[in-house]
């Protein structure tokens, strides 16, 4: 099994996801995918079965691996039944427009999607501290009227109150901007390297089974991690490449400060799979 591409630290492969993954002979430290939903009548447009694809999953991840799924119903809800052990919790994409502008006369405009986390335990999760309103700390006065307390309170005058904003934990809601892309449901780049962040650290290595155009191993490269992307068909494969062959340095900060490339050496195993070097 031949990688389509293979290059700092990025690896794809051009094939039906459940014939790759079993000769993958490697331990991720997440899956981050964006499956077909099933919702409409493009080719590629087709369910992945659940039973082997979990069956992969779970070989695949390690222990504190996160996977995380997109989904729009009905689909979330089947993801989430596919594997309700292992769901840990839901986020959702608020975009910045509508996608189903031929429905509005007989229901919301639907401007979400679902992002689903599934672990078997506790998975890296590093915070993506969020500021109320600007960067930074925003000193900020209270607003109330010092004489509504000094009628009640004999001509009592309190002093006006400042409080600091700070950075607040992160919503479950996400606000992203769609991006019009190469692919039909290309999710934006700054969406996935979010979660790239928050689930995984540099130099750890990510799949992608169903890549389309190849913005989850676009944001592993941008972000210093390590992916591989599976993706059915050769002309996103092609897509995937030359976005990845953009102007960019994949490179990692070593512990004396300097900057030191990381590869993805992929090596064949006397059972014939892929395995790192």
């Amino acid at each position: 099994m031949t990688p389509y591409y293979e290059r700092n630290g990025i690896a794809i492969f051009c094939g039906d996801c459940l014939e790759v993954m079993p000769g993958l002979e490697l331990e991720f430290d997440a899956i981050i995918a964006d499956l077909p939903f099933g919702i409409t009548a493009c080719d590629w447009d087709t369910v992945i079965p659940f039973e082997p694809l979990w069956r992969e999953y779970k070989r695949l991840i390690k222990a504190n691996g996160a996977v995380v799924l997109f989904g729009s119903q009905p689909f979330t809800s089947m993801l989430v039944m596919s594997n309700l052990e292992w769901f840990k919790h839901e986020w959702i994409w608020q975009k910045n427009t509508g996608g189903n502008f031929l429905n509005v006369v007989r229901e919301p405009m639907k401007e979400h999607e679902s992002v689903l986390l599934f672990s078997s335990g506790n998975s890296t999760y590093n915070r993506q501290m969020q500021n109320r309103s600007e960067a930074g700390i925003k000193r900020q006065s209270s607003p109330f009227q010092p004489s509504a307390l000094s009628d009640n309170y004999n001509n009592f005058t309190p002093k006006v109150v400042e409080r600091e904003v700070f950075f607040r934990v992160p919503s479950s809601v996400q606000k992203f901007n769609r991006e019009l892309g190469l692919h039909p449901t290309q999710k934006p780049v700054s969406l996935i390297s979010y979660m790239v962040r928050t689930y995984t650290n540099p130099g750890e290595l990510i799949i992608d089974n169903a890549m389309g155009s190849g913005t989850t191993l676009l944001a592993a490269q941008n972000e210093g991690r390590r992916a591989i992307g599976i993706e059915i068909s050769e002309e996103y494969c092609k897509i995937a490449v030359d976005r990845l062959r953009q102007p960019s340095f994949f490179s990692l900060p070593t512990t004396n400060g300097n900057v030191e490339a990381r590869q993805l050496e992929l090596m064949p195993s006397e059972e014939g799979g892929l395995h790192e070097r």
